[in-house]
């Protein structure tokens, strides 16, 4: 991965975090979603980057997206998740992610 693509989703990591330091929870990612679809986005895609690296290195993915499955489709499936699973929210958000593709794209 170019340098400058990890440099730009680290920011959009640290710009889109809590300034108070706790943890980036379901709460604050849904309400992220819900209110500012742009920051969602641009956080989703990151997630999404991150997954595609941890594969790259070797790793097991945690969920398996078919062709054609873009962030703007993984904003609307962790959305839904995460609306549909309010019980949940206290988890990390990324954790919440990967369940959320996880539950719809499965690895078989």
């Amino acid at each position: 991965m170019p340098c400058i693509a990890r440099i730009v989703t680290a920011s959009a990591f640290l710009w889109l975090s809590p300034a108070s330091g706790q943890d980036f929870t379901g709460n604050t990612f849904l309400e992220l979603c819900e209110g500012r679809t742009t920051d969602c986005m641009v956080l989703v895609a990151g997630f999404n980057l991150m997954h595609r690296l941890f594969i790259t290195a070797g790793r097991k993915p945690l969920f398996c997206p078919p062709g054609g499955v873009n962030n703007a489709q993984a904003h609307r499936v962790t959305l839904r998740y995460l609306q549909e699973n309010p019980g949940q929210l206290h988890l990390p958000a990324e954790a919440l992610f990967a369940i959320a593709m996880s539950n719809q794209f499965p690895c078989r």
